[in-house]
């Protein structure tokens, strides 16, 4: 790994400078042998010769999956790797890869990144004037997040300067900004990202329109809520966010979680609804069968064109193919809460240790290419979380520098 990864790293340093339009004047002959001398001693070697500029250059349209490699070549190259500088070269060539980004409910904690697989960065805390009273099932689905950026609707109460808005976090420019919210909308509200635009809904608990649910799309040109057909009413209002979104491809599935026995279905196209059964061995907990403050969460992610609901009682997953709607089997002896799938053949799972507060791990796991929807993972490397596990509400991918 460490060798195709210098390789290329040679490879680009070559063509950066036999394509650069800058003119390199013939040094010197003391100079040259002062530059050799430097160049028998440096941690760099003779990558000290290049401009700064070239060197950090080709470092920045490195992947990310060689740049640990790079970095343990020399504590000169660590020290290029890991500084400031290079990340603004990342920047200055628009480098966006993505990273994991681990949503805690606490303020304090906030947003984290796992940048080049093992290295954590403190993403900027949400400002003072934007922070809203919200609790932990806000950030589970109320956010959503589209490229690089993450957004959450804080619909609990107004932000400290009276207004109640979309707060949203941009983790290429590292800053935060609000959107407004629909002039009339419900308490709780959930977020989705599908084919590349936000949408978000919510459920009247009270007043007339109760068991209603709403559904609003971002329309960028105009900076305003288009208003969409609304789901099919609710039969039950139970508790606080009790509905569930999933972006898949162009559609979006909704669970309620008092009728867990459907999926309903937002054709974005089309802009119409339809209904996919949830087959019983799915298991998907009703909340209505609970005392109050008992509220258990299923266990769903979205993989590509698949739905995996996993089943802790059996240790199998039911997995919904959204492309045909048929259902698939099989077992899930990876499979935990908080998992980050990908377009790559990278998986991540963020798993806790024996007791929940103390830090968790995540799990790096390569797809298994025999079935699609994947028959088994794995198991490549683990880094130890830098919260405790109980904090983790949400993890995603987000691309940043």
């Amino acid at each position: 790994m460490e060798a195709r990864a210098i390789e290329r790293f040679a490879v680009h340093c070559k063509m950066s400078l036999f394509f650069t339009r800058v003119e390199l004047k013939e040094p010197r002959r003391p100079l040259q042998k002062a530059m050799a001398r430097r160049a028998k001693t440096s941690h760099l070697g003779a990558f000290q010769l290049l401009p700064e500029h070239v060197l950090l250059s080709c470092c920045a349209i490195l992947p990310r999956e060689d740049h640990d490699a790079v970095a343990d070549c020399s504590t000169g190259f660590r020290a290029v790797m890991r500084s400031e500088r290079f990340r603004k070269a990342r920047r200055a060539e628009d480098i966006n890869e993505e990273a994991l980004v681990v949503i805690t409910g606490a303020e304090d904690l906030g947003f984290l990144a796992l940048v080049s697989g093992r290295v954590w960065r403190r993403l900027q805390p949400i400002p003072a004037e934007m922070r809203a009273p919200f609790n932990d099932a806000m950030f589970r689905v109320g956010t959503a997040v589209i490229g690089s950026e993450i957004f959450c609707p804080m619909s609990h109460g107004p932000t400290r300067d009276g207004r109640e808005a979309c707060v949203a976090y941009d983790a290429v420019d590292d800053e935060w900004f609000t959107m407004p919210l629909p002039p009339s909308h419900p308490r709780d509200l959930f977020a989705v990202g599908c084919g590349g635009r936000l949408f978000i809904g919510g459920l009247w608990h009270v007043g007339p329109s109760k068991g209603q649910v709403p559904l609003w799309r971002w329309d960028a040109a105009s900076q305003e809520w288009i208003e969409l057909p609304p789901m099919p009413p609710t039969q039950r209002q139970s508790c606080s966010y009790q509905l569930i979104a999933l972006g898949v491809g162009l559609e979006i599935f909704v669970l309620d979680r008092c009728d867990p026995v459907r999926f309903r279905v937002f054709d974005t196209e089309t802009e119409t609804w339809s209904s996919v059964d949830i087959i019983g061995r799915a298991s998907i907990p009703n909340i209505t069968n609970f005392r109050f403050g008992s509220e258990p969460w299923p266990i769903m992610c979205v993989d590509q064109r698949f739905i995996r609901i996993l089943n802790e009682t059996n240790n199998e997953q039911c997995i919904l193919d959204t492309f045909d709607q048929g259902w698939i089997i099989d077992t899930a002896d990876h499979m935990v809460r908080h998992m980050a799938f990908s377009d790559s053949d990278r998986v991540l799972s963020v798993s806790m240790a024996n007791d929940p507060k103390d830090h968790g791990w995540v799990n790096v796991y390569q797809r298994a290419a025999t079935r699609p929807w994947l028959q088994r993972l794995d198991f490549t490397k683990t880094i130890q979380l830098p919260l405790s596990y109980s904090d983790v509400e949400r993890v995603a991918y987000v691309a940043m520098h």
